[in-house]
């Protein structure tokens, strides 16, 4: 699958704060969100799904913030899918989020260099 970024975000934001200061903030974005992703693993197999459904919400707002559109859209269905207890989507979708993850760095090369 092909994924992609909201390079409109990323511009606005750049308007606003330089070019530094937002590859430095995509830097930090980017080295955290596989600890994030750790987390939200490790509170889903303790069933903490409550802790999970926080995380994915943090995470939906973060990657919303960043215009990682692909990744918003699965941190908002886990975010979901904590929050109604649906316990065989989690776990596919924890999936799709690391994979998306790994597919969407990338993409913010061009903000961080």
């Amino acid at each position: 699958m092909t994924r992609s970024i909201n390079h409109e975000t990323l511009s606005e934001m750049t308007d606003s704060i330089g070019t530094s200061s937002v590859a430095r903030i995509i830097k930090v974005f980017l080295d955290e969100l596989d600890s994030q992703i750790v987390d939200i693993c490790s509170h889903l197999a303790a069933d903490q799904l409550d802790q999970v459904e926080n995380l994915a919400h943090s995470l939906k707002s973060t990657t919303a913030t960043f215009g990682a559109t692909d990744l918003n859209m699965i941190a908002e269905k886990l975010e979901q899918a904590a929050r109604n207890e649906n316990r065989n989507t989690l776990v596919p979708l924890v999936e799709s989020l690391r994979q998306c993850a790994q597919e969407t760095k990338p993409l913010f090369t061009s903000y961080t260099e």
